[in-house]
């Protein structure tokens, strides 16, 4: 009957814009994701990251040493690899299999 079809059709129309809703809300977590990645790299680096920590134990990065990769590890194993960047610039990749030795 004419009125059950367009009591599936009212259905459907309703599941699509809970979908295209879904859609949205998800492309929104993703792009949130970007920039909190983004910033919690940030952050690493500089060390802003770990500056409650370092001055609850009295560190410094001031007291940091700067140290050749090489001499942090053993052996290295697989050399670098080139990978594409998100911006079509290459970066080299340092691919280790297994790390010996740290500092």
């Amino acid at each position: 009957p004419e009125a059950e079809q367009q009591r599936i059709v009212t259905l459907i129309e309703s599941l699509f814009a809970d979908l295209d809703e879904a859609k949205e809300k998800l492309t929104a977590v993703v792009e949130g994701f970007a920039q909190r990645k983004a910033a919690i790299l940030h952050q690493a680096f500089t060390g802003e990251l770990t500056a409650k920590w370092r001055e609850k134990n009295g560190n410094s990065l001031d007291d940091w040493n700067e140290v050749a990769f090489d001499d942090c590890v053993d052996k290295m194993q697989n050399g670098l690899s080139k990978r594409n960047g998100y911006e079509g610039k290459d970066y080299a990749v340092l691919r280790l299999g297994r790390v010996d030795k740290l500092i």
